[in-house]
């Protein structure tokens, strides 16, 4: 189940990472999805937070994918993405 909410989180990110780049509309409906991916809260300096997300999503991921197949120790991948989600979310905190 995690592996497929990563999955959809990484379809979802890649999406937005794509529309912020091309500055095109988001939204089949209302006008303010352009708005909203070109303000000043959708990215952290050049980088937008899409893009971080998917970096997170991607690490993710792997993490849990070599957890899966015993590469990892259950610890160790706790630990990893902690280590991961941390800083992600000391960011959405901050925006």
């Amino acid at each position: 189940m995690i592996m497929i909410l990563i999955l959809i989180g990484i379809i979802n990110a890649t999406y937005l990472t794509y529309l912020h780049s091309k500055l095109a509309p988001a939204c089949l409906v209302g006008q303010g999805c352009q708005v909203v991916l070109s303000s000043w809260i959708s990215s952290v300096g050049p980088i937008p937070l899409a893009a971080i997300g998917l970096g997170t999503l991607l690490v993710l991921f792997f993490v849990e994918n070599f957890n899966r197949r015993g590469d990892l120790s259950s610890k160790v991948a706790e630990c990893f993405s902690l280590l991961v989600l941390l800083p992600s979310t000391a960011v959405s905190i901050i925006l």
